[in-house]
């Protein structure tokens, strides 16, 4: 008897269990993928799935869509064409424009190749050439976007360029950086990292901007560059921890370049540092502020605000003090 059960356990060890642990792997292969998709979000890095006849179970032509809230329209929709797949219920778009609604009238155009919409209708997600316009005329290009309306913000982590508003007298604003983040709610454009810009202003400066971030209103025509910033502004070259291009309401203009913290600013004439830097476009003379000390033909001055003129050699200083032909230490 013995014998037999031996026998027994050992016909076990070698087929049962082998075939046990097949069956095991078989559910780990079809079962939990099932469930892993079930549960997976529309994420920034995921690519729009391919349409095909054995996972499409309905097609649509000139597609309309709209989408409200209590508070009115979140989102309107239009495409050349609509997919709806069987196992999820996404919805696939080509040829796709969403007009997303911010506060205060605010409005972003986004147009595509291709789009997604998930069976709730929560997130969209657009990639191929997308371009977003928003309603006072910034332009942004990138590859993908993202919309969850759960926070009202669309994303993308792919290159940004984009092309400021066409204002009478000034060229474009053209800005390039990684990433993009626009909140609907406070109409806010984010440009997160590696931040590049350049403009020409009404007096026929250019100025070159880089920074690590930037922000820009789609209510108004100001713009924010923060952490490590370097500006290149007709002979100057200024550098501090964060600026703004300061807009006349009246014709959208440029009037103001600023620059805060720790503020270095020089040319071939001079060198200056102080906590503020504000360049007067129109007047052509720049402003230096926050204790502020100018270096100029081996003389320092000190004074509570100091002004020069860009076309002349002037210089106003508020409750002056100077040094003059002394070696000067410590400017770095």
């Amino acid at each position: 008897m013995k014998r037999i059960l031996n026998l027994k356990m050992k016909l076990i060890y070698k087929y049962a269990i082998p075939i046990f642990m097949v069956v095991i792997a078989i559910e780990i292969l079809i079962v939990a993928p099932a469930v892993i998709d079930q549960n997976k979000d529309m994420s920034d890095e995921a690519e729009i799935p391919q349409v095909n006849s054995n996972t499409t179970e309905q097609v649509m032509k000139g597609v309309h869509l709209v989408e409200t809230r209590l508070d009115g329209k979140e989102w309107e929709l239009w495409a050349q064409d609509a997919y709806n797949f069987k196992e999820d219920g996404n919805w696939i778009l080509e040829d796709v424009k969403i007009r997303l609604f911010g506060a205060d009238n605010i409005y972003y155009d986004v147009t595509g190749k291709r789009g997604q919409i998930d069976p709730k209708r929560e997130n969209i997600r657009i990639e191929g050439e997308v371009n977003t316009l928003t309603s006072n005329g910034y332009l942004l290009k990138m590859n993908d976007v993202v919309y969850k309306s759960d926070t009202k913000v669309m994303t993308s982590d792919s290159k940004v360029q984009m092309l400021g508003p066409e204002i009478k007298g000034e060229s474009r604003l053209v800005l390039t950086g990684d990433g993009m983040n626009t909140n609907m709610e406070t109409n806010e454009v984010r440009i997160l990292h590696n931040v590049r810009a350049n403009k020409t202003l009404q007096k026929g400066q250019l100025v070159t901007l880089k920074s690590e971030s930037a922000i820009f209103n789609a209510k108004n025509y100001r713009a924010e560059f923060n952490e490590n910033l370097v500006v290149d502004y007709g002979a100057y070259r200024v550098s501090g921890r964060k600026g703004t291009l300061e807009v006349d309401p009246s014709n959208h203009r440029v009037n103001k370049v600023t620059v805060e913290g720790g503020v270095k600013l020089s040319d071939i004439q001079r060198l200056a540092l102080s906590d503020k830097v504000t360049m007067h476009v129109a007047e052509r003379k720049v402003t230096l502020s926050g204790d502020p000390r100018l270096i100029q033909n081996n003389n320092e001055l000190k004074g509570e605000e100091i002004t020069f003129h860009e076309e002349s050699s002037q210089i106003q200083i508020k409750r002056a003090k100077a040094k003059f032909d002394k070696t000067l230490k410590n400017l770095e």
